[in-house]
């Protein structure tokens, strides 16, 4: 199973970042996804670290930080050869370590499906799957 390491990166940087914190359960579950894909540890860490102060870097100097709908665009991401459903279940169980599913974490797995050219219901029922073996909450406030 080939993957790109880099966009897998770039896209489980955006799920740890989507509730403004990363707790030690994530990034554990973090390290488990890269493990499955075969990626050493220590890479994956630095290019998730990369990615998250990219998504946190302010916008120009002086310029009041005012967050916009184009902020949670990550474009286009190609993976390669992986399975798309497997990648999003591996998401969505990233985003249910803390047992609970807000709007947002919805939104960026909708975002990150169409970023690797997926269908958003596969996002849907990836995380329906994640709450239900988790017993999480999905809190919509």
């Amino acid at each position: 199973m080939k993957i790109n390491a880099d966009g897998l990166a770039k896209i489980v940087a955006m799920v740890l970042w989507a509730d403004e914190k990363v707790t030690t359960d994530e990034w554990a579950g973090a390290r488990r996804i890269f493990k499955k894909y075969g990626i050493p540890w220590a890479d994956a860490k630095r290019d998730l670290e990369r990615h998250i102060e990219d998504f946190l870097r302010p916008g120009e100097p002086g310029e009041e930080f005012e967050e916009k709908d184009e902020d949670f665009e990550i474009g286009d991401v190609s993976l390669g050869e992986v399975d798309d459903f497997d990648i999003l279940c591996d998401l969505a169980l990233l985003i249910v370590a803390d047992k609970k599913v807000t709007y947002t974490e919805i939104d960026i797995l909708h975002r990150i499906a169409r970023a690797i050219k997926s269908q958003p219901e596969l996002a849907t029922a990836a995380i329906v799957k994640a709450v239900a073996k988790k017993k999480s909450k999905v809190k919509l406030d």
